[in-house]
This record gives structure tokens, sequence and C-alpha cells, in this order.
């Protein structure tokens, strides 16, 4: 039962830490949601709104391009209070 739970813990542990795990895309233009100082970044399409993760460099660099259609690669996508989220880990402008 041991092995069982160790076995177990190690996939968990490396499952998408692996440069090999699987990324999901997103295509959508880019713009701000919400009021500032509370604006967060995020794309849109014809039905659907993603908020997205990523780091505060990238973040600035996407400010400045709002309204470009992008599309990104992400990891892990989850709601909470302000709506679904993407965590990012690539950006392709179109």
């Amino acid at each position: 039962m041991k092995k069982l739970f160790v076995l177990l813990f190690v996939v968990l542990l490396f499952s998408c830490e692996e440069p090999n795990c699987p990324l999901f895309e997103k295509t959508g233009q880019i713009a701000m949601f919400g009021n500032e100082p509370f604006a967060k970044i995020g794309i849109y399409n014809d039905t659907e709104v993603f908020l997205l993760v990523c780091d505060n460099a990238t973040e600035t660099q996407l400010k400045k391009k709002q309204g470009c259609l992008i599309t990104v690669k992400y990891s892990e996508c989850f709601e909470d209070w302000e709506g679904t989220k993407l965590v990012i880990k690539q950006i392709i402008y179109k």
C-alpha cells in the first residue's frame, strides 16, 4: 500500500512540471478587463473571455499590444471569482 502512495506522489509531482507537458491553445484579441487600478489583461473571441496569468514583463508587453490578435499556449485553465484564467507559457502574435 505504501508503494502505491509513493508511486502516486511521484506521478503527481512530475506530471506537469516536465517540458513534455501538453500545452493547449486559445486565440483571441488582447484587451484589458475591469476598471483601473484593478484591470486585468486577457483575451476574448466571439464567445469567450479569458484572463491571462503571466509574469509582469509579459503583462506589460501585452498591454502595449491591446487589440492585436494572438494565440496563447497555456498549461492550466482554472476558474475563480474573477473569471476563467489561463496560465500562459507562450504567446504567438498573428
